[in-house]
């Protein structure tokens, strides 16, 4: 279990179809790739091959081949594990010892140092760069993109969103080509951005919304039965409060508010408070350059979303694009 992780000085990881698709898996490892622990993993399923979650967590890490093991040969398979995590823990305290600045690259990067830089709209920058404040009024949307530019590799960037105001609807995290200005056009809307709408479980492709929700299949916890009857295939309808003789039927998002559909139009329920809760406001996004995709993960169920990139329309260099919504809302880079 993650609980056990959390003081262990390595990870050895027993790689077989049942752990990979078990809930343990999913939280010991990113448990462990959070902590910057060495993983150790150890194939055990000579068919077995790594999902795309776990290729991206195990990256560039070497597996143990056990395979093969059997009653003969199992002190010699025992000793290959002993050797391995003497080696690789000695290593990484001797690199302590050196300079303690360096970290182990157990998985993809974990991009601490990139920090939001571009604003458009009425947004502040505090902690450094850390940290993005919308001060402009209620419901404008404000733009901010991040400093760094991906062209190659994986890169991970955990976020945190720290407010959303009662008013507020959504947060939007994603990429952008950084040939996009950011003063052209904002970034959910252009056809070189692709990223999520948090709290309204949204995604945006190319510009564009998408009217298929399966792909996030409720990543933030909406009781949705039907996404497509809530949305129609054009634009993304605004909201309105909904009329007090509204008696439903209701949906309820990831950020507890309830949704209705009401004059052709949605309608939010103005008797139930709104906000994002902590147990729901860090995320993890992942920029994969190498397989040109993205992937959203939800820190507290580590469900996870993907998106393929398109290069035709999201050229590289890739940033950080991230969308607020109302006054008072703040996200920041953990």
């Amino acid at each position: 279990m993650a609980v056990g992780v959390d003081k262990a000085a390595a990870l050895c990881c027993f790689l077989t179809p049942q752990y990979q698709n078990s809930m343990n898996c999913q939280r010991e490892l990113q448990c462990a790739a959070d902590k910057r622990l060495i993983i150790i993993p150890c194939r055990l399923s000579p068919n077995w091959t790594p999902s795309d979650w776990l290729s991206i967590i195990l990256a560039g890490i070497l597996y143990l081949d056990f395979t093969d093991i059997n009653d003969s040969n199992f002190d010699i398979k025992a000793n290959e594990l002993y050797n391995a995590i003497q080696t690789r823990i000695g290593s990484q305290m001797n690199l302590s010892a050196l300079n303690t600045n360096v970290t182990p690259t157990t998985t993809a990067d974990l991009d601490t140092n990139d920090k939001f830089g571009l604003v458009r709209g009425s947004v502040r920058l505090a902690n450094d760069g850390r940290m993005a404040i919308h001060e402009g009024t209620s419901l404008s949307t404000a733009e901010i993109r991040g400093q760094r530019l991906y062209n190659s590799g994986i890169h991970r960037i955990e976020m945190k969103i720290e407010a959303m105001t009662k008013d507020n609807v959504w947060v939007y995290i994603g990429i952008i080509s950084s040939t996009t200005p950011i003063e052209t056009i904002l970034a959910y809307k252009s056809s070189s951005s692709y990223g999520w709408v948090l709290g309204t479980d949204q995604i945006y492709a190319k510009g564009r919304q998408q009217v298929d929700f399966s792909n996030v299949g409720h990543f933030f916890g909406s009781n949705v039965n039907d996404d497509t009857q809530w949305y129609d295939s054009g634009s993304f309808k605004w909201y309105n409060y909904c009329s007090a003789d509204y008696q439903g039927p209701w949906v309820t998002d990831s950020c507890g508010r309830r949704w209705g559909w009401e004059n052709n139009c949605s309608c939010i329920d103005r008797s139930v408070p709104s906000g994002m809760p902590a147990n729901v406001a860090t995320i993890e996004l992942i920029i994969d350059c190498n397989n040109k995709k993205i992937i959203l993960i939800n820190k507290r169920t580590y469900k996870q979303a993907e998106l393929t990139i398109d290069t035709a329309y999201c050229m590289f260099s890739w940033q950080l694009s991230v969308a607020l919504c109302a006054n008072g809302d703040r996200i920041s880079v953990i």
